[in-house]
């Protein structure tokens, strides 16, 4: 279980990830948010509280403990084709730090292009530096950069715990012509391969590719996950408070999702 508390003015936010049914009593006065609870645990939880938010979130669990060429025929076989165009001449690093120069270089291209990339979309994105610095302070970081044409093109990051892991980032730099942004195309999906392999041998077992959001109306980033197989999953994320202030904020934040509906 990974847990990080930052603050938001006077607010303590303590995110704890991959839940293992821990009681805790000693994390900071604010609120708790449980990210990516199973059924079980989300039921435990609201029995124990009462007064909390939650959200529902479709998601998809790949189980990438299998073999290799097992793990690359659960593939579409166009990404197949376009994997193995790329690996003859692929150039990928990966970083589990944010110190040395070069690692905060890329690490501030990542930022950029991730937000450059929602900007141009029209939605309202932004990329949490002090989270994932939070993540890489607590051995919890992995993030990748494939270099086309020897530029950073592509970067991804991943939350791990153990066996476990979470696509939390992916981006791409789009503002490009067609010819290049096709080939960035085929080094983003390589690059997903790549970080398989390397979170296989690093451990992980399951690999979350986050939120996929209507299942009944699948968006492209979603069929553009599924193209590497896995199955899609039910998760629950729990807001809740252990202070007077977070009750106020949950109260607040109860209200502002109840108008989206």
């Amino acid at each position: 279980m990974i847990k990080i508390t930052n603050k938001k003015a006077i607010l303590n936010i303590n995110h704890l990830l991959f839940y293992n049914g821990e009681d805790l009593f000693s994390l900071p006065k604010g609120v708790v948010f449980y990210h990516g609870l199973n059924a079980a645990h989300v039921e435990k939880l609201k029995k124990r509280h009462s007064f909390h938010h939650e959200r529902v979130q479709y998601t998809l669990v790949q189980d990438i403990s299998v073999d290799e060429e097992k793990l690359f025929s659960g593939y579409t076989k166009t990404y197949q084709n376009e994997i193995r165009r790329c690996s003859q001449t692929k150039d990928i690093k990966f970083f589990t730090k944010v110190i040395s120069s070069e690692e905060k270089r890329l690490f501030e291209l990542f930022k950029q292009t991730y937000n450059a990339m929602f900007n141009d979309k029209h939605i309202d994105m932004k990329f949490n530096s002090q989270y994932l610095i939070h993540l890489a302070e607590n051995n919890s970081l992995v993030y990748s950069v494939a270099y086309v044409n020897g530029a950073p093109s592509v970067f991804h990051a991943y939350i791990v715990d153990g066996d476990r892991a979470q696509l939390m980032y992916s981006t791409s730099n789009l503002n490009v012509d067609k010819q290049l942004r096709n080939e960035i195309g085929r080094n983003n999906k390589m690059l997903h391969h790549e970080d398989i392999l390397f979170l296989k041998n690093r451990g992980v077992s399951i690999l979350d590719w986050g939120g996929i959001g209507d299942v009944e109306n699948l968006s492209g980033i979603a069929k553009f996950k599924m193209g590497f197989g896995g199955q899609v999953d039910t998760c629950y994320h729990l807001l809740v408070p252990n202070s007077l202030l977070g009750m106020f904020v949950v109260q607040v934040w109860k209200l502002k999702h109840r108008k989206k509906k």
